[in-house]
């Protein structure tokens, strides 16, 4: 727990490694790479307090772009390039409603999402995320557990 990166901003190192980390493992496994330096488009989670703030999301998004240079990574020995064109930033725990969205349309569904670092709320109706409705506390599981 004391090696727990407890900052929920997501505007950190490990987190941006962690993005750019999938984005190679989606590299290698499409060889996308053979036909020139990859343009992604990228859909990311973004804690609600962020997704609900547009200074904060741009800036968030912003810090993921790069500047929109290219991006070089290394991982295991072996050399990455890419550049992300576009990202689209949603709210957290949105996962299991665009899942199974059969399941989900035409209703109004809460999700409740209880992480490491915070709790998320939020009410969909009809696949819609509201607004109005989404809270965040700062009380997830480690905070609770170092508490």
């Amino acid at each position: 727990e004391n090696k727990c990166n407890y900052d929920i901003s997501k505007d950190s190192l490990e987190h941006k490694l962690c993005i750019y980390l999938s984005i190679a493992n989606y590299i290698e496994q499409s060889e996308i790479m053979k036909y020139g330096i990859p343009n992604i488009l990228l859909a990311v989670n973004a804690p609600i307090n962020i997704y609900k703030n547009n200074i904060l999301k741009s800036k968030y998004i912003e810090y993921l772009k790069n500047n929109n240079e290219a991006i070089q990574i290394k991982v295991n020995g072996k050399a990455y390039i890419f550049k992300i064109s576009a990202i689209l930033a949603l709210p957290e725990a949105l996962g299991p409603i665009y899942l199974s969205t059969d399941r989900f349309k035409n209703k109004r569904t809460i999700v409740i999402d209880i992480g490491s670092l915070n709790i998320t709320y939020c009410l969909y109706e009809n696949l819609i995320p509201k607004i109005e409705s989404m809270v965040v506390s700062n009380q997830g599981i480690n905070i609770l557990r170092g508490k």
